[in-house]
């Protein structure tokens, strides 16, 4: 039986997922020291969201995409499918139809157009 083979990219994935791990270890080790229970268990929360806030922030810069137009592509795309409705045609007479079988002919088979 053969090992998992590591390669240099397994290698700098893996260093990565542990370098935050152990920043989100120490971050929560620190407030749990530094606050009592339930004021340190809220801030490791809010912590928690603004470092995977940084983190999806720097990930999408080193690709080169900005969030300001992540959330401008997904808005406009969220637009243009509320005002297109898909239309449905039986395959054996071609009626326009909405019915799980064609009022028509009710053959079930249908396509998209």
């Amino acid at each position: 039986m053969k090992g998992i083979s590591i390669d240099d990219n397994n290698k700098r994935y893996l260093s990565y997922q542990i370098k935050w791990f152990g920043i989100y270890i120490g971050v929560g080790l620190f407030l749990s020291i530094l606050l009592p229970f339930p004021l340190s268990l809220f801030a490791y929360l809010a912590v928690f969201l603004i470092i995977n806030f940084v983190r999806t922030r720097l990930r999408l810069k080193k690709m080169g995409i900005s969030m300001r137009s992540l959330f401008k592509q997904s808005s406009s795309i969220l637009d243009s499918s509320r005002h297109t409705t898909v239309r449905y045609y039986c395959m054996s007479c071609g009626k326009e139809h909405r019915e799980i079988a064609c009022p028509n002919c009710g053959s079930k088979m249908k396509r998209i157009g």
